[in-house]
This record gives structure tokens, C-alpha cells and sequence, in this order.
């Protein structure tokens, strides 16, 4: 079951990841709907009462930790939400690693992107091609405030924490 888990984290992630790359926003719809999905599924795996527990502690814990970043402007409200349910699906604990190595990884982009305004060329073409993948053929626009995708951060935070053993 907790390979269940996993997979459902892992296809949010990637339709966020796909709609913030291409839009630059994660719907609500599908925010809340993978809401629903986490407590449903630790409310199966774990019963009723002990479920909803996990999956709320989650929930809770992943909006109140990107909170922060939100208010000193340095994520949108999709953000926010995606994290609510990424906890909602794996609980507290696990959103909170996830939390550090996304950190970690976005400090690591967010330096990259500095370099590559500053035309700095230490900049390999492979992060550029990462930090803004092509959209049908056609290369997704720096926006002119020089901000990244975050759910790429939060994606490779995912998949360290799955790497090192927490998806398990």
C-alpha cells in the first residue's frame, strides 16, 4: 500500500510540475481533488479516526511550513496548496523532509537563474533546459520577474526523500 501512496504523490507532482511549467499555476481542482485522494487513502490504509489524523496532521503541516515562503513573497498560493497535498497523501513527517531537500534544490535553481541573468556562463545548457522545458515545440517565456517554477524544486525534493528511502 505504501507503494500506492507514492505513485499517487508522484502523478500530483507531475501534473503540477506539467501546469506550472506551461502555465505558470497548479488548479485548485487539482489541488483539491489530490486532497481528497490523501485522506481517503490513509482512512483506507489506516482506519477511519487514525487516517484522518495522518492525513490532516499532513494537510496541516504542509500549508503552515509554506506559509512562510508565501507571505515574504517568495512562492504562490499554488505552492502552498500542492504542499497541503502532498501532506494530506504522505503525512507530516515525510512533508517535512520534503520541505528541506526543496529548500535545498531551490536555493541550488534559484542560484543557477541568478547566474544565467548575470550571463554568467557557468550556467550548463541542460539546467536551462530544465528550469523552463519547451511547450509544444516552443520555449516556455522567462517571466520578467525573473522567478522559477518552484514545483521543480519541490519535485526533486520528492524524488531525494523517495532515493533515500522514505517512500518505502
Amino acid at each position: 500500500m505504501a507503494q500506492v501512496i507514492a505513485i499517487s504523490a508522484g502523478l500530483l507532482l507531475c501534473a503540477a510540475l506539467y501546469t506550472d511549467l506551461l502555465f505558470r499555476k497548479i488548479p485548485n481542482f487539482l489541488t483539491i481533488s489530490f486532497v481528497c485522494v490523501g485522506f481517503l487513502l490513509n482512512m483506507t490504509i489506516f482506519g477511519m479516526l487514525q487516517g484522518g489524523i495522518i492525513a490532516f496532521k499532513g494537510f496541516a503541516t504542509g500549508l503552515c511550513i509554506f506559509m512562510v515562503p508565501y507571505i515574504l513573497g517568495y512562492t504562490g498560493g499554488g505552492d502552498v496548496k500542492l504542499f497541503g497535498a502532498i501532506g494530506a497523501i504522505l503525512g507530516a513527517y515525510a512533508i517535512l523532509w520534503i520541505f528541506l531537500y526543496s529548500a535545498i534544490f531551490g536555493g541550488i535553481i534559484s542560484l543557477l537563474r541568478i547566474l544565467q541573468i548575470k550571463k554568467i556562463s557557468l550556467v550548463p545548457v541542460a539546467m536551462r533546459s530544465l528550469m523552463f522545458l519547451p511547450a509544444n515545440g516552443k520555449q516556455v517565456s522567462i517571466p520578467s520577474s525573473n522567478t522559477i517554477a518552484y514545483t521543480c524544486p519541490i519535485v526533486f525534493g520528492y524524488m531525494t526523500y523517495c532515493v533515500l528511502g522514505g517512500c518505502v
